[in-house]
């Protein structure tokens, strides 16, 4: 017996009951809906930020403001956003949709009318058992679409567009093959700031403030579907060129340090390999020092991976914490540490002490990079959330490092 089937019945009215005890205001929006496993929060974001910035009243509904560890809020939560949405005036809406959020129906009556996908590697295994089934809860959000864009660098693409609503347009993008937006020229720095777009007979110059290859599939996403709502090239443009990036994703701080300090919110072997690549194309004058856990009671499987990756990529890696929850954190460093040939890391399960080693190792020219708890604000230990921040984390390490 499918026990999460049966679950999910009970979520579908709940959902119903908040979408028609709000009044139904996806109605009255055009609703933009943005999935994938890495990249979600950047893409959906930045779709915001290039329709607020166009004269387009947007609402954004995402990892940021959705709460503890959630992306995509419960229904009634979700519904009472949109109906907010709609007393404010707002024309558009754009949610960052999870496989849990789509499999369990929260995003049900939202009315989409553009689905967006980032890309698709093994994650959240723990609910979903296997990865059909994650693709499976994925490729809901295409199901009523009018418009699907779709990332054509990545290997599932097949599979979401033969999933997709038969009547929906199809609109593919990639860094890499012949698609609808396709970057045809990129600076060869390794940061990625510059690239030339086309898209048919048109090309377009973008320069942006996020670095790596994988943003410039965000970027491209973005504008796919800001062009699909009728936004002006230049106005995408000029968008692009003003976004900031957001909180806890490759962020720099600024702390009059000699060395860079990032905070990132990889958590994923995908998203962290990215990111590792990025920052050795970028810093090639100095080491790189990672600080990386694993979430306990979450996706056993990549536990390994992220260790192998990290140890290959970084000079140095310390393993910690990250939301142990009611697991041993020295337990799920050990799994992180199995099978890895070399030396170059260390333990620390005390994610405050872990972050202050790295930062008193470092010298001028180095970079310490936070991994796995970017924006949030609390960690899990059992099933307790206590008050966490990364920022205030680094400034407390940069205080005891040694003068």
């Amino acid at each position: 017996m499918n026990f999460q089937r049966i679950k999910n019945i009970g979520h579908y009215f709940n959902a119903l009951k908040a979408v028609i005890l709000n009044g139904q205001p996806a109605k009255k929006l055009t609703v933009i809906g943005v999935t994938g496993t890495d990249g979600k929060t950047t893409t959906s974001h930045l779709i915001a930020h290039i329709l607020n910035q166009s004269g387009k009243p947007t609402t954004l509904i995402s990892t940021l403001n959705a709460g503890l560890h959630t992306t995509t809020p419960n229904p009634n939560k979700l519904q009472k956003l949109l109906k907010k949405a709609v007393k404010e005036k707002k024309q558009y809406a754009v949610i960052e949709a999870t496989s849990h959020g789509l499999n369990q129906n929260r995003l049900l009556g939202c009315n989409l009318k553009i689905g967006a996908l980032t890309n698709v590697t093994p994650e959240h295994l723990d609910y979903h058992n296997h990865m059909k089934n994650y693709l499976k809860a994925k490729s809901k959000l295409f199901k009523k679409v009018e418009v699907a864009v779709l990332n054509k660098d990545d290997k599932n693409y097949n599979y979401f567009k033969n999933k997709t609503n038969p009547k929906a347009e199809i609109v593919s993008y990639s860094i890499k093959k012949p698609a609808r937006f396709k970057v045809v020229k990129s600076d060869q720095s390794g940061n990625e700031t510059k690239f030339l777009l086309q898209s048919g007979r048109k090309k377009a110059n973008f320069q942006t403030n996020l670095i790596g290859k994988y943003n410039l599939s965000n970027i491209l996403a973005a504008v796919a579907v800001t062009r699909k709502l009728g936004v002006p090239w230049e106005k995408i443009e000029k968008a692009v060129a003003s976004y900031q990036g957001i909180t806890g994703r490759m962020e720099y701080l600024e702390l009059d340090q000699k060395f860079d300090v990032i905070i990132d919110f990889a958590h994923t072997p995908n998203a962290l390999e990215n990111a590792l690549k990025t920052l050795k194309r970028t810093n090639k004058n100095g080491q790189i020092i990672a600080v990386l856990g694993c979430a306990g009671q979450r996706d056993y499987q990549k536990r390994p991976e992220m260790g192998k990756i990290s140890t290959k990529l970084a000079d140095l890696t310390i393993f910690t914490a990250e939301d142990p929850r009611n697991e041993n954190v020295n337990e799920i460093i050990s799994q992180m540490t199995a099978g890895i040939n070399g030396d170059n890391y260390l333990s620390e399960p005390d994610r405050q002490k872990a972050i202050n080693l790295a930062v008193a190792k470092a010298k001028p020219k180095d970079t310490v990079v936070l991994f796995g708890k970017g924006h949030e604000e609390s960690m899990c230990y059992g099933n307790e959330e206590k008050p966490w921040s990364e920022h205030q984390a680094v400034k407390k390490a940069l205080s005891k490092r040694p003068q």
